[in-house]
């Protein structure tokens, strides 16, 4: 079945409120499976989420001469900081990074970086730094870290895919 590209939520029901699951939390624009059992009258769901790799694109302030990615999950599964060294490809610094990560960070890998960038799950992301600053902290070291104006760009698709499996006494009575 495919779904809008902002969809968080579904309930799956055999048409009838009575087997029906509850709000089921899903990530708009991840493909999905997801299994419904059902024991008497109770309704349960486990959901797997499909995630594939992404590329992270960032345009920095001229006179950067290397360009990292720190970033992490919800889960706080993270690299350390300043991250891993990008490529430069057309004009874009580019990374593949696992398509659970859901925050980044653009450094030089010295005391020029963005804030805290939130991103979309799955999607392939541009980052653009641009040269004006828009804060700077002082380090316990004494060394000064300078932030930088960023913009995001990304493109949710139009639709995704959620695969439902249900309990075979539902025959074709599925709705969503």
């Amino acid at each position: 079945l495919e779904i809008p590209g902002d969809v968080s939520k579904v309930i799956i029901n055999n048409g009838s409120a009575a087997l029906q699951t509850d709000d089921l939390v899903i990530t708009p624009g991840l493909d999905c499976n997801i299994t419904v059992t059902q024991s008497g009258n109770v309704v349960d769901a486990t959901i797997d989420t499909i995630v594939e790799d992404v590329v992270v694109h960032a345009k920095v302030p001229a006179g950067w001469s290397e360009v990292y990615l720190h970033y992490w999950d919800d889960h706080q599964n993270s690299t350390t900081f300043p991250g891993e060294k990008m490529t430069l490809n057309g004009g874009y610094y580019e990374l593949t990074i696992p398509g659970n990560i859901t925050n980044v960070i653009i450094s030089d890998g010295n005391h020029h970086q963005s804030g805290d960038q939130k991103i979309y799950a799955g999607k392939d992301v541009w980052l653009e730094l641009t040269d004006e600053v828009v804060g700077r902290v002082e380090n316990d070291d004494a060394t000064v870290t300078t932030y930088y104006k960023t913009t995001v760009k990304y493109t949710l698709s139009a639709g995704y895919k959620l695969h439902a499996s249900v309990p075979a006494s539902w025959k074709d009575d599925v709705y969503l």
